[in-house]
């Protein structure tokens, strides 16, 4: 067990939150952090201006950085969609540089000009379906290569596998879920339950410490003796971006950082580590892995389009954009999933009054496409989700899939804990089964597995006397927990496995991770029809197992998003 080395002076202030022009605005006006031991003191000091009373829409009108004597100041100005227009940098009344934004109708961001001193530009022209012109795609709408001459690749799933550049690689591999599992340049990475990244593990090992969602401290094996801890604290600012870095036990040093708006660092510094908005940045490509795709600052854009389909819809048309960052807004949005942009500061209006994540982001918070925490939108302007963001269209049938994950979510964690796997399985193992619950057995009977009992309660344990209005022939439960411990753990002598009489799904399940820990959903439930779960036989159960891997994809999408904006803890 690695010791730790060193003094502990933490001088920490608390988050200041104000309200910026109306007592009902619960802003983010200031963060101030500071470690006072020396050679290493350093003093975090942010803090955030916002429009005149009147004017305030949540949107930060600027940000100013302090440095013992020294303040940094960034303007910003907004366009009538919303959208980033202006960022102006001075120090002193001297400027630094200045940027402006221009946008094509359907959100692409055709141009980063350089206004005042030295800054990276950028210019683009796009295609119908939103896709750069001067760049490769496939068919799924993966861009295939970048403006440096690197190739990329994909897997089924979209996600990038690999990365070549004049003769170097960089390859990827992931968990069914879409968490990266490993970077052949980089080592392995270990996540908890919520997708954070807890451990990588590549010549020493790095443990990552978070308090209400933001990233902390990382403590590491210290490089001329294992023995002792390097400890580094980590500031970040609302967007969860790193803004500053303090070794505060063996070794020492302390590193600044700071970013253009969308995310180019000004001065750069090691990669390979959490840098801009909560995202992981990559030394050999300098992308940032956002979990379900990558995203490239240089261009202000993802590389793949969104997966998940529901953020997009008639309350917000620039969602329809699958490859914009945050709809232009990455001073006030963030997006560290890859799936659905979150306000950077985590407070929602809920109709009544306000309810805010003091976590600064840890979790998304918003349900919003304008931060500027009005009423709900007046229901005659179309139809509306009580999910949000989550689904934009207003679609029954997807505001009844996000229910379904929502409120089952719990259940299929702890069941999903005892075996190993993702709870996204055992709920993509419902959805596929019972109609993302919405089949007359699994709202009739309680039943989301589809257990047929052609007479009582068919074996399956749990089971309970079906009322006058079931569906004959199949089970009934009182719960979904009950239905899936029953899918779960009941035996039958009719199923069979290798070296098991008689198993259970969960038998198979632990079986099939013990022959192989890294099988994947679709092995997995394969061999769980195979048994004998899937009662119409073997000869048509072929693409059972895929079906459910879809399911699990689908849902974990929609975790995804309720995650970040709130809806799950």
């Amino acid at each position: 067990m690695p010791v730790l080395a060193g003094p502990e002076p933490w001088g920490l202030r608390p988050t200041d939150w104000q309200g910026a022009g109306r007592p009902d605005s619960p802003w983010l006006t200031g963060i101030q952090a500071a470690y006072t031991a020396a050679p290493y003191a350093v003093r975090f000091d942010l803090s955030y201006a916002y429009p005149a009373a009147g004017q305030d829409t949540g949107r930060i009108a600027a940000e100013t950085r302090t440095a013992g004597a020294t303040s940094t100041r960034v303007d910003y100005s907004y366009d009538a969609y919303n959208r980033l227009a202006t960022a102006v940098s001075t120090t002193g009344g001297n400027t630094n540089w200045g940027l402006g934004f221009s946008y094509d109708v359907y959100g692409n961001r055709t141009a980063q000009t350089v206004t005042a001193g030295s800054a990276p530009a950028f210019s683009a022209t796009f295609g119908s379906n939103n896709r750069m012109v001067g760049y490769s795609y496939d068919n799924n709408g993966n861009q295939l290569n970048t403006a440096d001459g690197a190739t990329l690749e994909y897997d089924w799933d979209n996600r990038m596998t690999k990365w070549t550049k004049q003769g170097q690689t960089e390859e990827y591999r992931y968990h069914p879920a879409g968490w990266r599992l490993s970077n052949s340049n980089d080592g392995s990475y270990l996540y908890g339950p919520g997708g954070q990244l807890l451990t990588k593990s590549a010549t020493r090992y790095t443990d990552y410490v978070y308090f209400a969602g933001r990233l902390l401290f990382t403590m590491s094996e210290g490089q001329m003796d294992p023995r002792l801890t390097r400890l580094t604290r980590v500031y970040s600012d609302r967007l969860g971006s790193t803004r500053a870095t303090t070794v505060t036990t063996y070794g020492g040093g302390s590193t600044t950082r700071n970013y253009y708006p969308f995310g180019e660092e000004i001065t750069s510094t090691a990669n390979n580590q959490y840098k801009y908005a909560s995202t992981y940045r990559d030394s050999a490509t300098g992308l940032d892995y956002a979990v379900n795709r990558y995203y490239a600052s240089g261009t202000g854009r993802f590389l793949s389009a969104d997966p998940y389909k529901a953020s997009g819809g008639p309350a917000s048309p620039q969602s329809w954009n699958r490859y914009s960052y945050v709809h232009g807004d990455p001073v006030n949005f963030i997006d560290r999933n890859g799936t659905n942009e979150a306000p950077a500061y985590g407070c929602e209006w809920n109709g009544e009054f306000w309810v805010c994540d003091w976590g600064l982001g840890g979790g998304g918070g918003g349900t919003w496409d304008d931060p500027g925490f009005s009423p709900p939108p007046d229901p005659s302007s179309g139809p509306q989700s009580r999910f949000g963001p989550c689904n934009r269209g207003g679609s029954a049938q997807e505001d009844s899939n996000l229910s379904f994950v929502a409120d089952n979510y719990g259940n299929a964690t702890a069941a999903a804990g005892g075996l190993g796997i993702s709870s996204s399985w055992l709920l993509g193992w419902s959805a596929e089964e019972s109609g993302w619950g919405q089949s007359a057995i699994a709202r009739q009977n309680g039943n989301y597995f589809n257990m047929s009992a052609p007479s009582g309660t068919g074996g399956w344990q749990g089971a309970v006397a079906c009322s006058a209005g079931a569906v004959a022939g199949w089970a009934c439960f009182n719960s979904f927990a009950g239905s899936l411990n029953a899918a779960l753990q009941t035996t039958h002598a009719t199923w069979n496995y290798p070296g098991i009489a008689n198993p259970s799904a969960a038998q198979v399940i632990s079986a099939v991770l013990l022959a192989n820990p890294n099988a994947s959903a679709s092995e997995v439930f394969q061999a769980v029809a195979d048994a004998g779960f899937d009662p119409v036989g073997t000869s048509t159960n072929a693409g059972y197992g895929s079906r459910v891997q879809g399911r699990a994809g689908d849902v974990q999408r929609r975790v995804d998003c309720l995650r970040d904006n709130g809806y799950l803890n």
